[in-house]
């Protein structure tokens, strides 16, 4: 909850500057291209199962083990981040001499024009571990340190990369008419998104080296090998578990790219709209980061502390969740309609694709603490369930042969964006289904406040939202073509959404029994560790806590907490005994 506050007062302060880049400059002024976007995810894609396969799911692996080991033995936890280096290193070699060779004598050819594409973009696997840093980060359940580098990294790093890349491409376009400017810009665009990963690792690294030092460890300690073939069996034993779902996943989406290249049509353009509006979309796809958390309780044998972290982060995801929601349903596609350009055409498609985005948290959530726990090959039983549903609900969705044969091709646009909510419906019941049966037995005790008190709280604010929607409609049909006093009021709208709107959903949240006294005060720990956005956050928790102390519904509707709580305790007294720090 703390990583998801701690970013808060960034967004605050970029929600601007980012409406009007994204609304306005990007679609008007640097790339008014949508097939550019749909060149690039078929270059991401089309490797994604070679790739996969030399990986073998070391990333999943090393995040495991670090957890584990940076409360017991911090050295041992250093030796599991060399193996990953070196490992990446030597496999991203292979890997970008095999993406060459294909290229050279095996390239399809309607696939020709995207042969230089697939070549850049091969070098990102090499050096290959330019996120371990701030992987690192999270094992050491560092949070606030490697949510300051995704920050930084995905909005000005980035964002700089790209735009910068972009119009160089574009540039060369024009001046070379053989590749032509939106060729250039495809290329801008995936040399933009990798060469910010660069950036990335320097200051994650400083910030890791930070956190070793009161362990008496160096930064220079994770480049000299010194794991022993036990570790490296060890990594590779507990990816190969996962290797197979991820082969699976990886051929599967292989499989239904070629079904997208053969049967939708404009397919670079389509792809291109849904690449913007599913980006939106999984705005509400918030995360927490739990597996380091299940697996330092769970893997210690506080069971009890598990239930709770685990009962705690769904109450965390349904209030926000559902708030970011009716936000980004209601007020984004007027907004994006109205300023997007030639991405206007996705407006419509985003609240489609929230349907099925909405699930990504509790599946993946399922999946984080199967890992956790140490059974991960029940991940990957649950992502072939979802896999398979994929595959046969592409099929019956996109080809001339399922529903299109009914219901007429025309719609295949429609039946596209639905193509994923069979398949995450499979996985959500079934990774839910072996987490109750393998691993630990979750569950809700208190319903009201985990889902019901959130959806009474958001429903208060619909009105609000709509009334913004109006206003903005009303000044756009009245200045038009000239799109900047609404967007301007769009932005301030914006900003309205993201600072105020908050305070009253916490209000309304704590007036309608969402609080008990044990969630409130881990509500304000949150608000200690929220970094920048502490003094808003404390704001937020002071309203909160009057609405909680003056509600007749305050403490009615508590969560279980005493045996996790005291198991938390516990482990917070290991963890002193381990590192000599005092508790």
């Amino acid at each position: 909850l703390a990583s998801f506050w701690w970013n808060y007062t960034l967004i605050l302060v970029l929600a601007l500057p980012a409406l009007l880049v994204i609304g306005y400059v990007i679609p008007q002024l640097i790339l008014p291209f949508p097939s550019a976007l749909g060149f690039s995810s078929l270059t991401t894609q089309f490797f994604g199962l070679f790739f996969t396969i030399m990986d073998v799911a070391t990333v999943p692996a090393v995040e495991r083990y670090v957890a584990e080991y940076s409360v017991k033995d911090p050295r041992m936890a250093i030796k599991y981040i060399q193996f990953f280096i070196w490992f990446q290193m030597f496999t991203g070699l292979v890997q970008i001499t095999g993406v060459a060779i294909y290229c050279i004598y095996f390239m399809p050819r309607n696939l020709e024009y995207a042969m230089w594409f697939f070549l850049i973009y091969s070098t990102t696997q090499y050096p290959g571990w330019l996120g371990s840093f701030n992987g690192a980060l999270i094992g050491f359940q560092r949070f606030d340190q490697a949510n300051k580098v995704s920050v930084i990294q995905t909005v000005l790093l980035q964002s700089a990369t790209q735009i910068g890349f972009i119009l160089l491409g574009r540039w060369i376009g024009t001046q070379v008419p053989a590749l032509g400017e939106l060729m250039g810009a495809t290329f801008g665009y995936i040399l933009g998104t990798y060469l910010d990963d660069f950036m990335a690792m320097m200051l994650s690294g400083y910030l890791f080296s930070t956190v070793l030092r009161p362990f008496g460890l160096r930064l220079r300690d994770v480049f000299f090998p010194d794991f022993d073939r036990k570790i490296a069996k060890q990594c590779i034993t507990f990816g190969g578990k996962l290797l197979l779902a991820h082969v699976f996943d990886t051929g599967i989406s292989f499989t239904i790219l070629w079904m997208v290249i053969a049967w939708l049509p404009n397919h670079a353009v389509i792809t291109g709209l849904y690449t913007i509006a599913d980006g939106i979309a999984r705005v509400i796809s918030i995360s927490f980061t739990i597996t380091p958390a299940v697996s330092e309780s769970f893997n210690n044998n506080k069971k009890e502390l598990t239930k709770l972290i685990v009962e705690s982060q769904w109450k965390n995801w349904f209030l926000l969740s559902m708030f970011l929601s009716s936000e980004v349903a209601i007020f984004i596609p007027p907004v994006l309609k109205a300023v997007g350009g030639e991405y206007a055409a996705a407006a419509w498609m985003i609240p489609v694709l929230m349907i099925s985005r909405f699930l990504v948290f509790p599946i993946n959530f399922g999946s984080d603490i199967c890992q956790g726990a140490d059974k991960p090959e029940y991940r990957t039983y649950a992502l072939m369930f979802e896999q398979t549903a994929r595959l046969f609900s592409y099929m019956f969705m996109i080809s001339p042969f399922g529903i299109l044969s009914i219901i007429g091709e025309s719609n295949a646009i429609y039946t596209y964006l639905l193509a994923d909510l069979p398949a995450y419906l499979t996985k959500l019941v079934v990774q839910w289904w072996f987490v109750q049966k393998k691993t630990i037995k979750t569950r809700f005790s208190s319903p009201y406040q985990v889902f019901i008190a959130p959806a009474i709280s958001v429903a208060c604010l619909i009105p609000i939202n709509l009334a913004f929607v109006s206003i903005f409609n009303t000044l756009y049909v009245q200045y038009a073509p000239d799109v900047l006093v609404p967007l301007v009021v769009g932005a301030c709208f914006l900003l309205a959404i993201l600072f105020a709107l908050p305070i009253l959903l916490f209000f309304i949240y704590g007036l309608v029994g969402g609080w008990d006294d044990y969630q409130l005060r881990q509500f304000r720990n949150a608000m200690c560790i929220s970094g920048p956005s502490k003094p808003f956050v404390n704001l937020i928790y002071r309203v909160t806590r009057w609405a909680h102390q003056k509600s007749r519904l305050g403490n009615r509707f508590p969560i279980d907490h005493e045996a996790g709580e005291r198991e938390a305790m516990e482990l917070t007294l290991l963890k002193a005994r381990e590192t000599g720090l005092k508790a």
